[in-house]
């Protein structure tokens, strides 16, 4: 992701782009909060701690 943070106005979700497993629920979560940050237009840094938070969803099989 260091790569991919370079990139002006790039953020990536999900299995692929985050390279985590997740459930439905940690997808829709992921994605309401990507739509909020680009909706402020978050800085970088507010990013980083929103996928930080992203590492700590529970996986429910």
């Amino acid at each position: 992701m260091r790569e991919t943070d370079k990139i002006g106005n790039f953020i990536t979700l999900g299995r692929r782009g985050l390279f985590n497993y997740n459930n439905i629920d940690h997808c829709m979560d992921m994605g309401f909060k990507a739509a909020e940050h680009v909706n402020v237009q978050g800085s970088l840094e507010a990013w980083k701690l929103a996928r930080a938070g992203f590492s700590n969803y529970v996986i429910i099989d």
